[in-house]
């Protein structure tokens, strides 16, 4: 395959998602362990849900045909034959002008056809007056009505959320087939760095953008392990190789532009790595790189920590969407109404940390510099800003969010 260089974000992140294998492993898991998990294969309802014909209401069960009529002054009296809570068996059967005092979830006995809601009737134990009149089915719940026997309850690559949970658990289906949970290792590169907690030292500072990625891969539902590495080619080299025994995605941060100290090209290339692309059309993170190594999709950003974010955030969803077979992952941009000025003009599209909300979208961060993550709390979204050109408030803008919403 020809590396792409050069193109849009959109044909980068394209071209190295559809070069990832997907992960086959699978494992059973209990269903209250699977959320945020990806479903590894189809899952059908054995029973109807609800299983049997209920009722919607507290009242009584009657035959709509019995009380014909029924009005405040002139209401229909019946005789109560029973009364029915939630799990009772309901074993009446239908006699001409009865009814059975029913309450909420509980089964219809066989022959009734609607239930009148006890704020219509007298209240009655023996015999209860009915005051109004009301058609077949009224407050009736039917057997199957959220889910009939077979249906498909779940599909395979799923990402398994409360909704899947209730459908799995009322169908009585205590566990599930999930994907395993890809393993990511996140290189930092850098002779500088030193690890949070670690004691200060002159020259040194502390690494946070690894420590913020493997913390974002590890609320995606994966396995993440981050380290940090010198700017040495045979260390990072060292590094990746003991990645690759078990990672299914390596992402490394710094190291990937033009300077002395920036290896990782080096590297990939000593190692046999296939370049899928590289300096797409994007500011901040124009140096990331995607490869392919031995098998394994190889991420390499930027070691500014809003360009590795950013740039994270624009290909991470789409490598998990691959290694998962989830379509769920994945993130689109859309359309939204500018509502602050932009007026910087920048040689190449623009991921702007910006803020999102009913159509429209703002620029609360005071600064935009890729060294710095100031005001990214208040933002939940980037703004693709266009090439060479300034953009104003009432302007129509592409915007791409942080986490699906």
């Amino acid at each position: 395959m020809t590396k792409l260089t050069g193109c849009s974000i959109k044909e980068a992140r394209d071209a190295f998602a559809c070069r990832i294998k997907e992960i086959k492993e699978t494992e059973e898991i209990h269903i209250t362990e699977a959320a945020g998990r990806v479903s590894a294969s189809a899952a059908d309802s054995g029973i109807n849900i609800p299983a049997f014909d209920r009722s919607a209401m507290d009242g009584y069960a009657v035959k709509a045909e019995d009380i014909k009529g029924a009005a405040m002054d002139s209401p229909v009296t019946l005789k109560v034959i029973g009364e029915i809570f939630a799990g009772d068996c309901g074993q009446m059967k239908y006699t001409p002008m009865t009814a059975v005092r029913i309450m909420t979830g509980a089964m219809i006995p066989e022959g009734y056809d609607c239930v009148v809601k006890q704020e219509d009737t007298d209240l009655g134990m023996e015999n209860v007056k009915v005051y109004k009149e009301i058609a077949p089915y009224t407050n009736y719940g039917f057997a199957g009505e959220d889910v009939k026997k077979g249906a498909v309850i779940l599909k395979k690559g799923t990402l398994i959320g409360r909704g899947e949970i209730y459908r799995l658990a009322s169908s009585g289906l205590g566990y599930v087939s999930v994907v395993r949970r890809p393993k990511v290792t996140v290189i930092s590169t850098g002779s500088e760095l030193l690890s949070p907690g670690d004691i200060q030292a002159p020259g040194k500072i502390y690494e946070g953008a690894g420590t913020m990625l493997s913390v974002s891969v590890k609320e995606s539902g994966c396995v993440s392990e981050n380290i940090i590495v010198p700017d040495s080619d045979e260390e990072i080299k060292e590094a990746v190789l003991s990645a690759l025994k078990e990672a299914d995605l390596i992402i490394t941060i710094g190291g990937v532009s033009v300077g002395e100290k920036d290896l990782i090209p080096l590297v990939m290339n000593e190692l046999g790595a296939e370049e899928i692309f590289g300096r797409a059309d994007i500011q901040p993170g124009t140096p990331t790189r995607g490869y392919i190594l031995s098998g394994r999709p190889v991420l390499c950003l930027s070691g500014n920590p809003y360009a590795a974010l950013a740039n994270f955030d624009w290909y991470y969803p789409y490598v998990l969407s691959a290694l998962t077979g989830c379509t769920d992952h994945r993130r689109e941009t859309f359309k939204a109404v500018l509502i602050s000025d932009y007026e910087k003009i920048n040689a190449h599209t623009r991921m702007v940390r910006a803020y999102y909300e009913n159509g429209k979208v703002s620029l609360p961060a005071k600064t935009h510099f890729a060294s710095s993550l100031d005001g990214i709390e208040e933002c939940n979204c980037y703004l693709l800003a266009p090439a060479g050109k300034k953009m104003a408030k009432g302007d129509e803008a592409e915007v791409y969010l942080m986490k699906n919403l």
